[in-house]
């Protein structure tokens, strides 16, 4: 293993350790958010996303939410179990009451770690991702509907060693979410919540909302008549 890589993964050990001492839920990010992006979370009991448009537009919305794109992401529940076997070890998705989770199995060590976000519809493919201390990391493995099985992710298919230090950047959640809370500056750190909207909105083709809800006509919003 190379050098960069042991320092990669010995800080991500450390983000680890702190975060996960055992199977348990996830701790909150105690991160600096002063240097954050302007975008501001959700207000409490404000609606979000989808459910700004559905008063005036109850029927594109309903039509929407039966689309794949409507469900590009969303939290982990009880996933598929099964296992990966990598020419140096071994991956298994299981279930316990805490939710969803993956096991590494490596040079003698084990980890565990608590799936937070499932990526993609499931039409085809469901990959996986992990908050640690408030950054997003891939899971190496994802599950294959037409296999019925797990397999590894895109991208880890010739990684003989494959563990969970990926950073999942902006970019990579771009098309899959609504609208994730990135911190300026930071490779793969995340305000609380990551997702300010999990699935891909109404926002992401017709623009903000904000002018039209104020002054609901034609030409205050992105129209796909036009």
């Amino acid at each position: 293993m190379g050098g960069r890589k042991i320092l990669s993964f010995a800080v991500f050990v450390l983000l680890l350790r702190l975060s996960y001492p055992g199977p348990a839920q996830p701790q909150t990010s105690s991160a600096n958010h002063s240097d954050v992006q302007t975008q501001a979370a959700p207000v409490a009991g404000e609606p979000a996303g989808a459910n700004r448009c559905r008063v005036c537009h109850s029927a594109e919305v309903e039509g929407y939410a039966r689309s794949a794109m409507a469900h590009a992401l969303r939290r982990a529940s009880q996933e598929p179990t099964g296992s990966v076997t990598t020419p140096k070890g071994k991956i298994t998705a299981y279930s316990m009451p805490t939710g969803s989770w993956q096991r590494l199995e490596t040079g003698g060590d084990v980890s565990n770690f608590h799936i937070d976000y499932v990526i993609g519809s499931g039409n085809h493919a469901s990959g996986y991702l992990v908050d640690i201390a408030g950054h997003l990391f891939q899971s190496p493995i994802a599950f294959y509907r037409s296999r019925n099985s797990y397999d590894l992710a895109p991208g880890y298919e010739k990684t003989e060693d494959p563990d969970f230090t990926r950073p999942v950047a902006e970019g990579c959640v771009f098309c899959h979410a609504g609208s994730a809370l990135h911190v300026y500056g930071s490779d793969n750190q995340y305000r609380d919540p990551v997702f300010a909207d999990e699935a891909i909105s109404c926002e992401r083709c017709h623009g903000p909302a904000g002018r039209h809800l104020a002054d609901p006509r034609a030409g205050t919003i992105v129209s796909s008549k036009t």
